[in-house]
């Protein structure tokens, strides 16, 4: 099996993750919110490795570019910023800007990266749709996020104090993934805009 830049990506993401789990995260989490609820904080943890597992068994074929794989990774740093970072003493996942949680702010960049991801994956199969194109990265975006949501849901049903928030909640990571999605496609390049070529990618 050859070795792709999706492979040493993953691998190297997975490992720092389970680092940065075991040193900060865990230890943060716990300050946070609590040893009751360090249930969700491992279910959490599980969920996140199988959708790195199932990214990379599943999307490892395709020619990732660099910058592509860059926008990842600094998709996942911001994520990390949150439960790091302290401000005036609290995470910078509870900081409020302007009426606004630091937490959407991180649904908006990651929904506007994943865009440009599903864009790009779409231009890998050669699927064009014109001007419904960008309609339907949106849709997925908001769909994938949506799953999320749904497994925000279950941690609430199942365990007790959990720290997923309720209805409110939910509606706002909705509308920031909205907002990221819609404001990525709204710039994205022509380049992936229209089905690859052999020139661009070396394949078929």
């Amino acid at each position: 099996m050859r070795l792709r830049a999706l492979d040493v990506f993953a691998a190297v993401g997975t490992l720092l993750f389970l680092i940065y789990t075991a040193l900060s995260h865990y230890d943060r989490w716990v300050e946070a919110r609590g040893r009751d609820t360090i249930a969700e904080f491992y279910l959490y943890a599980v969920l996140i490795l199988l959708g790195i597992c199932a990214m990379w068994l599943t999307f490892r074929r395709y020619p990732w570019r660099p910058t592509t794989l860059a926008m990842i990774a600094a998709g996942i740093l911001f994520h990390f910023a949150g439960g790091l970072v302290v401000h005036d003493g609290a995470r910078l996942y509870d900081v409020v800007v302007y009426g606004v949680r630091f937490d959407k702010l991180v649904h908006f960049v990651n929904a506007f990266m994943a865009a440009r991801i599903t864009a790009e994956i779409l231009r890998f199969e050669g699927i064009f749709l014109g001007r419904m194109e960008r309609l339907l990265i949106v849709l997925i975006i908001l769909g994938l996020g949506g799953v999320w949501e749904m497994a925000e849901y279950v941690v609430l049903r199942a365990i007790p104090d959990a720290g997923v928030g309720f209805y409110h909640n939910t509606m706002q990571d909705q509308i920031a993934n909205l907002c990221g999605a819609v404001c990525s496609v709204l710039v994205l390049p022509p380049r992936l805009a229209r089905p690859a070529t052999r020139d661009e990618d070396g394949v078929c």
